[in-house]
């Protein structure tokens, strides 16, 4: 398990998630995405947990994934986590506040996506000699959704990360990411 550390959330991210497509929203929205992340940046424990694997390993299926990992020499399986305090925070501002609630999850979505990022970057600094693939995460393209217990349980998340799957599938705490991706050796000619 390792921390990482996020100071700020990418706002033009956040902006996407919360559907302005390159629009620019006024001052008052502006100032209040800014406030929500204040908050949930005090609010946030961004942590990860990941194994190495050959390409073998049976959690690889489909189509899709087998051809992202087809000239790599491991796979990656990792799970990040926002953590509890995340989905609470979210959750009570829904009482109060519905716009609130609306910032606080986009900025949430965009935080996750970073942290995600941050760790392949962690990981992949462990293999220097390798370049990695892109991530791909359960119920993309031809990856069964149904494999993410048996993911997280490879990971021992639940234990390490305290990261959960209900009996529809869904991610408890909500903002978290399970993914898979491939190191590929570097030709060094």
């Amino acid at each position: 398990m390792k921390d990482i550390l996020i100071t700020e959330i990418d706002i033009a991210e956040t902006l996407t998630y919360l559907g302005f497509k390159g629009n620019i929203p006024d001052s008052r929205i502006l100032s209040a995405i800014k406030r929500c992340e204040e908050v949930l940046l005090d609010t946030i424990t961004p942590r990860f947990v990941y194994k190495v694997t050959d390409t073998s390993n049976p959690l690889i299926v489909g189509r899709d994934l087998s051809g992202l990992l087809k000239d790599c020499e491991k796979a990656v399986f990792f799970c990040c986590t926002l953590g509890q305090m995340t989905d609470r925070l979210i959750n009570s501002a829904g009482v109060t506040d519905i716009e609130e609630q609306l910032y606080l999850d986009a900025l949430a979505n965009a935080a996750i996506e970073q942290v995600c990022d941050k760790a392949q970057e962690i990981i992949t600094n462990v293999y220097p000699e390798y370049k990695k693939t892109t991530r791909f995460s359960p119920g993309y393209g031809d990856y069964p959704l149904n494999l993410q217990p048996q993911i997280l349980d490879f990971l021992d998340a639940k234990k390490l990360i305290g990261v959960t799957v209900n009996e529809s599938l869904l991610m408890i705490p909500a903002k978290s990411v399970s993914a898979v991706f491939g190191l590929e050796k570097r030709s060094f000619s």
